[in-house]
């Protein structure tokens, strides 16, 4: 319901009385009561009180009627087709990003309402099974998926994107360590880094995934210093996991009961799994610290540590 409240009509002009709005009112379910002030003008004799009273009707109805359209906008807005955004996904020729496009592509990251189009980056040799990648893409004709554009350019990729998800990196080999990576990833997200600044929209957001991810990210974010830093985050979510099974496997209960435990460092040997401020449920109501539970510093700075090296 709305409520229209008009002042009288000041006829200072031959022909141009001024009708004002005192108060507006609109009592609906996005906004309970909100006021406006505001002034109306419209030619109207001075003389004729009868064309001055039909004028102020007038104008409350004109009122009233743009008031409507306005509520069904507020009321169907969100019914109405999303622009598409653009995702970045590099690497997109691995078995990481090949298990990664069709979850993004089908609406499970960014909604079921949310149309995007995927620029797919990898190094030139991959382009041929990336076309391969992109012809899926086509044969599962996701109805949110607008485009998949496959390439080896990096102004391409990164032109005018909403999100960058970088699953691409240089591959550990055998015998080789995390830290044995970090020249070759510093070249690749170093590169990356300055595509981003230079074609990407300064309201991106950036996932890592690459490993070793902190270092790669915090590569990315230096050469990238026109994109806010809030913007870059990484992901070591593997080794979270891995030290909540192992405390859940200890104390005989599921992952899903532990909480808090931090991961401190890369996705290396000298990676850190902190339970200083962990707790596990036993019963599903109450939480207790894990040192408090488990009872073994021994085993919580030996083993527990160490596992982290079985498998990088």
């Amino acid at each position: 319901m709305y409520e229209v409240i008009i002042s009288s009509i000041n006829c200072s002009s031959s022909s141009l009385p001024l009708a004002k709005i005192v108060k507006f009112t609109h009592h609906g379910l996005q906004n309970p009561k909100q006021e406006i002030r505001g002034k109306v003008v419209a030619k109207c004799t001075t003389g004729s009180l009868k064309r001055v009273r039909t004028y102020i009707t007038s104008v409350a109805r004109s009122v009233l009627f743009r008031l409507s359209l306005l509520q069904d906008y507020a009321f169907n807005k969100d019914k109405m087709p999303k622009d598409p955004i653009k995702v970045c996904i590099t690497g997109a020729a691995g078995q990481i990003a090949y298990s990664l496009l069709y979850s993004v592509a089908k609406g499970d990251v960014f909604g079921n309402d949310q149309p995007l189009i995927l620029t797919l980056l990898d190094i030139q040799p991959m382009l041929g099974a990336l076309g391969g990648v992109c012809m899926e893409l086509q044969d599962c004709a996701f109805p949110l998926l607008k485009e998949a554009i496959p390439t080896a350019d990096g102004k391409e990729a990164f032109t005018n994107i909403d999100v960058a998800i970088l699953v691409g990196a240089f591959p550990r080999k055998q015998g080789m360590e995390r830290k044995d990576l970090l020249q070759a990833n510093a070249k690749i997200f170093e590169s990356q880094g300055k595509s981003l600044d230079q074609y990407a929209k300064k309201s991106v957001k950036i996932l890592v995934v690459g490993n070793p991810a902190n270092t790669n990210c915090c590569i990315l974010k230096h050469f990238a210093p026109s994109i806010p830093a809030n913007n870059f985050s990484c992901l070591t979510r593997l080794d979270q996991n891995r030290a909540c099974a192992q405390i859940a496997m200890r104390l005989k209960t599921s992952a899903q009961n532990v909480r808090n435990v931090t991961i401190w460092g890369n996705h290396s040997s000298t990676q850190y799994p902190d339970v200083r401020h962990a707790s596990v449920t036993l019963d599903g109501v109450n939480y207790k610290p894990v040192r408090e539970l488990i009872n073994d510093d021994n085993w919580l700075h030996g083993e527990f540590i160490t596992v982290r090296n079985f498998v990088l």
